[in-house]
Order: structure tokens, then sequence, then C-alpha cells
């Protein structure tokens, strides 16, 4: 069934309609609620955030999976999180998938061997004011990767079954010893996946889960 999703993602992913924020807010942390709807209200959010890009690449390995990282602990919004590959745009970028892909490379060493299929709905980060736009790609076989520790702190992979399975959880986050709040997330290998890229993951899981009822 797996296989039959992912050929037809491949044939068609230029025609699928994305679900952006219906399929983000699954996910999204009770306090950024509010931002999102005052993203409306105020384009000068939108036009003066940074931009980044992350990507999905799915590659086979017996099943079908994707990478996902976990930052290093640092001075940070986003230390020791868990991720997709990418980071913001540079001047010598000439569009964001290749701001995508130069990340991708530079953090797991993977730059040749994949194709791409297209981009996921953009998506706003309050904490660090980054608009991401996440792109797809795809492999028929596993990368091998070598990851730059200054970047990555641990890569694992999460096969597509896995994620279409998910369930979402209520997870406590710690922001320091005193603050503490629950967050929508999904858990694969012990980790736990919450805000951005929980929200991207799940408008990816429901294009998948669209395409396996056809």
């Amino acid at each position: 069934m797996v296989e039959k999703i992912i050929l037809e993602l491949s044939q068609s992913f230029s025609r699928i309609e994305l679900p952006g924020e219906e399929a983000h807010s699954k996910l999204i942390p009770s306090n950024r609620k509010k931002v999102r709807e005052n993203l409306s209200k105020d384009p000068e959010i939108l036009r003066n955030a940074r931009e980044s890009a992350v990507y999905i690449l799915i590659f086979f390995d017996e099943v079908y999976k994707f990478y996902l990282i976990k930052r290093p602990p640092y001075e940070g919004v986003h230390s020791g999180q868990i991720a997709l590959p990418g980071g913001k745009t540079e001047p010598e970028d000439t569009s964001l998938e290749q701001t995508a892909m130069r990340e991708m490379s530079e953090e797991l060493g993977i730059s040749d061997g994949y194709s791409h299929l297209g981009a996921l709905s953009p998506l706003y980060i309050p904490p660090s004011n980054f608009l991401v736009y996440p792109f797809v790609g795809i492999c028929d076989f596993a990368p091998v990767v070598n990851p730059d520790p200054y970047e990555v702190d641990q890569v694992f992979a999460v096969s597509i079954d896995e994620l279409i399975r998910a369930d979402i959880k209520d997870a406590v986050i710690k922001k320091d010893e005193s603050i503490k709040y629950r967050v929508p997330s999904f858990e694969f290998s012990n980790h736990v996946v919450w805000g951005a890229t929980a929200m991207i993951l799940s408008e990816f899981r429901d294009i998948l889960m669209k395409l396996e009822k056809r």
C-alpha cells in the first residue's frame, strides 16, 4: 500500500491540493494560535520574517522512510529539538528550494541522487521569526549520511507507514526548570516531535492519507 502511495505522490505531486492551515492546526501549540490569527490582520509580520527552507527526503531502505535530525544544545530557541534538515536562506541561494538542498547537503552530506517532487505550504515560526518553506524529494536508495556535528546531534529515520499511523499525543515541554507547557506532538523512536516540524509533517501526513484512500 505504501508503495502505491509513493508512486502516486511521485506522479501527481504538482496536482495535489495542499491542506495547509487545516493540517497545521492539528499540531499547532496553543500559545501560537493567537499569532496565527494576527497574520491575516497584520501582513507586516510575514513581510518582516526571515526566510528558511527544509527538506523531506523520501528514500527506500526495505521500506520508504525519511530523515529527521536532533539539533545539538545551543543558545537558541530550537536547542535540542527534533527537526527536518534545513536552515535559513543565504544571499548566494538562487531559490528557496536551493536553500533546502544546500542545507541538507551541509547538515547531512546528501547532495545528489534524489529527485524533487514539489513544495508544501509555507509556515511561520513565531519564536524565531522565520517563514519556513518545506520541500519534498525522493531517492530510490538509502543515501549515506555524514552529519555535521556542529549542526546535528543525531539522525534517525521514520518510515512513511509510521507517519501515516502516528497518533497525535499531548507532550509536556520544558522551557526551563520553572516553565512547562503541553503541546500536541508526534513520537518517533522515543523522540517527541512538536512545533513547526510536527505541523509540516501533519500536512505531509494528510496528503499521504488522502492518497491512501484513493
